[in-house]
């Protein structure tokens, strides 16, 4: 299966745990961000509440809907712990979206790379993906990434692109990729965003 199409697998299924009757305080980014969390060890609800910045309430409801798509269990003993499924599906998001820490546009700021996916190539195309995450809240936002092993950010100068290749285009087989700089009180708004515009215009 190539890379997208296993990526475009997790994220549906991030989709569906987030997806509700009426809309749950939580977003995609709370759902990625949580089952790193418990990957790295199981959590009670007060400590996932404080690390995602939710409310009793939504943490609550994030962990249900986590349950009710077998990407988690509950115990009185240990708190929330991940399943082999939820491993599973952290584990191909991981293998396909990277995040990195950076101070290149932003004081403090998350770089995310997306795998084997096309970057926009002018302006019009950056400003239909910055919709995406104008909707999730953030404003602050670069968008670019790697096309035939070369830095391509739209409205961006080229003495500046080529000095974060090492982000675009991670490694010496690196062709093709989507990157994102994020600010960092923008990052859960990001990793909402991300999956939304993957999904719509990157995966069948």
């Amino acid at each position: 299966m190539p890379v997208l199409d296993t990526l475009c697998e997790a994220l549906e299924k991030v989709r569906a745990t987030a997806q509700a009757p009426q809309p749950p305080a939580f977003t995609l980014g709370h759902v990625i961000l949580s089952l790193k969390y418990l990957d790295q060890a199981p959590h009670s609800r007060e400590l996932l509440r404080e690390r995602l910045g939710l409310g009793e309430g939504s943490v609550k409801t994030l962990i249900k809907h986590l349950k009710n798509e077998g990407l988690v269990n509950v115990s009185k003993s240990y708190g929330t712990i991940i399943t082999p499924q939820g491993k599973e599906i952290l584990q191909k998001i991981e293998q396909n979206i990277k995040i990195q820490q950076s101070e290149y546009f932003f004081d403090k700021e998350y770089v995310i790379t997306v795998k084997d996916a096309t970057p926009p190539t002018d302006l019009v195309e950056v400003y239909l993906l910055r919709d995406y995450f104008v909707e999730e809240g953030c404003r602050s936002v670069v968008i670019g990434g790697c096309l035939n092993g070369k830095p391509i950010f739209p409205g961006i100068q080229d003495e500046y692109t080529n000095s974060i290749r090492k982000y675009a285009c991670p490694g010496e087989q690196a062709m093709r990729s989507l990157t994102f700089f994020c600010p960092e009180e923008c990052f859960i708004s990001c990793l909402s965003a991300i999956p939304r515009l993957i999904l719509k215009h990157h995966c069948r």
